[in-house]
């Protein structure tokens, strides 16, 4: 490992060459971006109804599926929101879908995984040396947020 991969700390005995490295390099981060949804997927319904605001009868992660199966509705700040078990489902496949769709059109090129363009309002990615330092951030953040939802299921 050459020290050019955000977030390269640990020497791992896998074999550059054959290119298996870049690929375990685009899932790391794609699976930290994941961890880091959920974990705020996790905490917010639950710190909303913490400080009032009406985000469920319980919001619980697992009990707003259970919600769902029993044909109840949701309930966000107030606002009932109609949507029964089919609709979720099929919202979930279209957006997850369409995430996994923009990973296999970009799956050779690592960098193309990084932000830029839209996504890079303040034109952070255009110089390499100040955009690097998000990048480590990304990764930093996305490993605890990994471990954290570890500790969310257990």
């Amino acid at each position: 490992l050459t020290g050019e991969v955000p977030g390269e700390y640990v020497c791992f005995q896998l074999n550059p060459a054959v290119g298996i490295l870049d690929r375990y390099q685009a899932y790391e981060l794609l699976h930290t971006r994941w961890a880091m949804l959920g974990a705020a997927g996790f905490v917010l319904p639950e710190a909303f109804n913490k400080f009032g605001a009406s985000c469920g009868p319980e919001a619980v992660w697992f009990k707003t599926g259970a919600l769902l199966l029993d044909g109840g509705t949701l309930s966000y700040f107030g606002a009932t929101v109609p949507v029964n078990l089919a609709a979720a489902v099929i919202a979930e496949i279209m957006l997850v879908g369409g995430a996994e769709y923009f990973v296999i059109q970009n799956k050779q090129d690592f960098n193309r995984l990084h932000p830029g363009g839209p996504f890079d309002p303040l034109g952070l990615a255009k110089d390499p040396d100040q955009f690097a330092l998000p990048k480590v951030k990304g990764m930093k953040n996305g490993r605890l947020a990994m471990f954290s939802m570890l500790g969310f299921f257990l």
